[in-house]
């Protein structure tokens, strides 16, 4: 796990500081960088430099190829076998791109695999940006386009490797389209995937069902068929529920510590809301109310 002020909380995680690897090219990255994002400047400008950092990891260890992932990210299967894909097709990437990828300009890399050339071309691609003329020209028409750049949206990497994939379509590996009957998690909260409305739901997240080996399945409501899923990915609020769906037999308590603390949340909002629901009907439209009379008297 790469971070700052990492520990090792588990046995099995090798905890790597951000400080200990190189940060030149970052740094030189952030003095290109322009904002055009309602997110806190430093939050979305590490969003970008954490690219130079995987590649600066992969220099330092001699990776030639890894796979990243998020801190809500919950990996299933063997991993192997994405490796072998990639070889296979000779793609220096793999990453996910939704169907409407060609109107929002976005792409998401929240698990993604890369060739130490693919992230090294990646990171060029970043500072290309802002300093060639002809990418920088792409880059300002989407920043320009009202339906991106505002107070909900704005412009982040996922943009950039919007870009990036354009550029090497075929060199890149979608992880959201299904292959060999598995795929990769775009969004837990989501029906979409690769298309619109693909995977079924169960309340606000994908329903899950498991193998016996343990492995996450899902059903593909296009395909009409279930899909092995090799990472569900916990965004937003349903990182709330990622203990639920973590299949080893330890970390009991930190289990059983999160669920209570989840059904300690379901409980309050909906105490809320059933207050919420009692003072509309009270101050309801027409409600006769009576009203004491503090007139002076006669």
């Amino acid at each position: 796990m790469i971070g700052n002020q990492v520990k090792a909380a588990y046995p099995m995680i090798e905890c790597i500081p951000i400080e200990s690897l190189p940060a030149e090219s970052s740094t030189y990255f952030a003095n290109c960088y322009e904002h055009v994002s309602p997110n806190p400047f430093d939050y979305e400008l590490f969003c970008f430099q954490r690219w130079f950092i995987v590649h600066e990891f992969m220099q330092q260890k001699g990776y030639e190829i890894i796979l990243a992932a998020d801190s809500d990210i919950m990996l299933y299967g063997d991993l192997n076998e994405l490796a072998q894909r990639m070889h296979r097709g000779n793609y220096q990437a793999a990453f996910s791109i939704g169907a409407d990828h060609g109107w929002v300009h976005c792409a998401s890399g929240h698990v993604s695999c890369w060739t130490r050339a693919g992230i090294a071309n990646f990171c060029t691609f970043l500072l290309s940006l802002y300093t060639d003329a002809l990418i920088r020209s792409d880059w300002e028409t989407i920043c320009a386009n009202p339906l991106l750049n505002n107070c909900h949206v704005g412009i982040s990497d996922m943009t950039a490797l919007y870009l990036f994939y354009i550029r090497n379509k075929e060199t890149i590996l979608n992880q959201s389209v299904v292959a060999d009957n598995q795929v990769f998690d775009h969004n837990m909260m989501m029906a979409t995937n690769y298309e619109h409305g693909e995977y079924a739901m169960q309340g606000r997240v994908k329903r899950i069902k498991w193998l016996r080996n343990g492995q996450p399945i899902a059903y593909n409501q296009l395909k009409n068929t279930t899909v092995r899923m090799s990472a569900l990915h916990f965004q937003g609020n349903s990182k709330n529920r990622i203990h639920r769906y973590y299949t080893g037999n330890d970390l009991l308590l930190q289990r059983v510590f999160r669920e209570s603390r989840l059904q300690a949340a379901f409980m309050y909002y909906k105490a809320k809301a059933g207050w919420q629901r009692l003072r509309i009907w009270w101050h309801r439209p027409g409600k006769q109310v009576d009203v004491p009379d503090y007139s002076p008297a006669q």
